[in-house]
């Protein structure tokens, strides 16, 4: 599981994933324009604004895709989904 606020930085680490052969899913900011035409993810998830979104929702996508795909990690391609990802945490 990929989450990115800023679409060029995701694409650059979507692009590195897939290189090692890695089945990647997205959570993306609806500004991640680069990211909307990617065919590299499996499926992409967009939040109106990740840096601001709930982590409960945003927890909620990742366990219901864990649940029907098997996510091993969650990775967080910026600053702000970095962030995101240490408030959920619990």
């Amino acid at each position: 599981m990929l989450a990115c606020h800023y679409g060029r930085t995701g694409y650059n680490v979507l692009r590195s994933l897939n290189s090692v052969g890695a089945k990647v899913f997205v959570i993306r900011d609806v500004r991640a324009i680069s990211m909307h035409y990617s065919l590299r993810s499996k499926e992409s998830c967009v939040v109106p604004q990740l840096d601001d979104a709930d982590p409960k929702a945003i927890a909620d996508i990742i366990n219901g895709l864990h649940h029907k795909h098997g996510i091993d990690l969650v990775i967080g391609a910026d600053v702000e989904s970095q962030n995101l990802i240490l408030r959920m945490h619990d």
